[in-house]
């Protein structure tokens, strides 16, 4: 990486989560093209992903506000969890899996509904969604698990 950029991204890191759009999203209405957009959300933000409609999701460490920046759109506060969030992915669904210090994942979906998907036996530190959907799961002891789409329980919103 460039000094120039590394810099960028330092300064970046040192104020608070900007949401960069790298996309070039038509802008509603106008048919214009916007090549990036910077959106301050949180000061204290877990992770950023974006969906294949080109989302970007982030949750609030400290308030477990999750925030969704629509492409072209402001950013919408769009659901709460219990809990210290600290890992993000999300599934060609749209489903954004949230894992916590306490080894919950939940599951918001893009109704904005909350629900538990899965359990492990320590803190989550890494989250991705593979290609079938299923999640692979980084834990605070070392331990890499896997649970296919189909152990992740529907649960009840909430």
């Amino acid at each position: 990486m460039q000094g120039k950029n590394r810099h960028r991204l330092n300064v970046l890191g040192t104020i608070g989560l900007v949401l960069l759009a790298w996309a070039a999203v038509a802008s509603a209405g106008a048919g214009k093209a916007r090549m990036a957009e910077a959106v301050a959300v949180t000061a204290n933000p877990v992770g950023l992903v974006m969906d294949s409609r080109a989302n970007a999701y982030t949750v609030d460490r400290v308030t477990g506000k999750v925030f969704c920046l629509p492409a072209g759109d402001d950013p919408v506060h769009y659901a709460t969890i219990a809990g210290e969030p600290t890992a993000l992915a999300v599934d060609r669904r749209g489903t954004l899996y949230i894992g916590t210090s306490a080894g919950l994942i939940l599951a918001v979906r893009r109704d904005g509904t909350v629900r538990e998907a899965c359990r492990c036996d320590a803190p989550v530190t890494g989250l991705t969604v593979d290609r079938d959907g299923g999640l692979l799961i980084a834990t605070g002891t070392g331990k890499l698990v896997r649970k296919s789409r189909t152990d992740l329980r529907p649960g009840r919103p909430g």
